[in-house]
């Protein structure tokens, strides 16, 4: 049988158990000002940008693995022609984040001269 506890080891009785439902009414009442103040397009702005970005993540986390398979794929079937099409895409891939973050890098560069 399972104990319901408190952080400090106590058993709760059962009336004292905090439901998950109440925690989510009481972060809106708490937090949903945030998503309907003044600054509520910027707002919903950011937390759309933040699932949009944990979606591509989740899918470049995806393509990685399928590459992997591929790649994997062409060097125990010692297809050359296959292995060097992935050695190519992951060459392409690599290039484009290190090609942005050297933009980024000398973009910034006439911020940091005095």
């Amino acid at each position: 049988m399972a104990s319901s506890a408190n952080p400090a080891g106590e058993d709760l009785p059962p009336h004292k158990i905090k439901k998950p439902q109440g925690s989510v009414r009481r972060f809106m009442r708490i937090a949903g000002g945030y998503w309907k103040g003044d600054q509520k397009w910027s707002a919903w702005a950011l937390t759309s940008g933040l699932i949009v970005l944990g979606i591509a993540q989740i899918l470049l986390q995806i393509w990685i693995n399928l590459w992997n398979k591929n790649f994997f794929d062409a060097v125990e079937h010692k297809n050359w022609s296959a292995f060097f099409h992935q050695m190519t895409i992951f060459a392409v891939g690599a290039a484009k984040p290190t090609i942005v973050l050297a933009w980024c890098v000398f973009a910034n560069m006439p911020k940091a001269l005095p």
